[in-house]
């Protein structure tokens, strides 16, 4: 009986921690507000979003129709909707991928979007970085970057605010002008 009062506060304890830092291993929404943990909680594991799910915070494996990140992820997520409030660390694969911070790994597409910097490689048809890129954009129908574009940008039509680096496609832009603001096929400035 003893063993059996201990082992309960044993449990509670643990579980008394895990609710104070409200943070899951595993999280499965159908739909927000209707999921196992409501969007205040932090996964550290595996989130499922049948539908759609939310939450503040995801490292791990997120997987899902639309999958949305208040903060900040960490990890690989795969979806058909794919939206981060804050910086994304990691390998980001859907339809339209939405980015509010930056972004640093591999973001994979039809529609990529980061609202900050960008480091790593982003390839779909629309890639979308208003900040700075380092690293590529391939092989995009449309590849734009609103500031520095430092490294290849390789798609039918590449627009780099600031260009330290090459371009590849039937229009190319280059913000800085050297040595072409405007080139076909080839356009390169270091």
């Amino acid at each position: 009986m003893k063993r059996f009062y201990l082992t309960c506060c044993i449990l509670l304890g643990i579980s008394g921690v895990a609710f104070a830092e409200r943070q899951t291993p595993v999280q499965v929404a159908l739909f927000r507000p209707v999921q196992v943990f409501n969007q205040d909680y932090k996964v550290d594991g595996l989130r499922l979003d049948l539908i759609y799910g939310a939450n503040v915070n995801v490292d791990g494996l997120d997987l899902g129709f639309v999958n949305q990140t208040m903060a900040d992820e960490n990890g690989v997520q795969i979806g058909g909707l794919n939206i981060v409030d804050g910086h994304f660390y990691g390998w980001q694969d859907g339809a339209f991928n939405l980015v509010n911070g930056d972004f640093v790994g591999y973001q994979e597409g039809f529609m990529n979007y980061v609202d900050g910097n960008f480091c790593g490689l982003q390839d779909g048809l629309v890639n979308v970085t208003q900040g700075t890129l380092t690293g590529f954009q391939l092989p995009g129908f449309w590849n734009y970057v609103g500031k520095d574009m430092k490294g290849l940008q390789f798609g039918l039509v590449n627009i780099a605010g600031d260009l330290d680096g090459v371009q590849i496609g039937l229009v190319n832009l280059n913000g800085n002008k050297r040595p072409f603001e405007f080139f076909p096929i080839v356009n390169a400035s270091f």
